[in-house]
């Protein structure tokens, strides 16, 4: 089961600069809101996978 909680993660940290990059360039107000939101997401699961690993 740690494996797939460590997979969440690199997935997670590879998606989080390409959504706020995304974010930072988009011209429309949705898309750059869309996208702030999954680079948040991302940024959680990284961090709440590393608590559950350093617990």
């Amino acid at each position: 089961m740690e494996w797939l909680f460590i997979l969440a993660a690199v997935v997670a940290a590879f998606c989080f600069p390409h959504f706020m990059v995304e974010a930072l360039r988009a011209e429309d107000e949705d898309k750059r809101s869309d996208h702030k939101l999954f680079a948040c997401l991302c940024s959680a699961v990284v961090v709440f996978v590393l608590i559950v690993f350093i617990n």
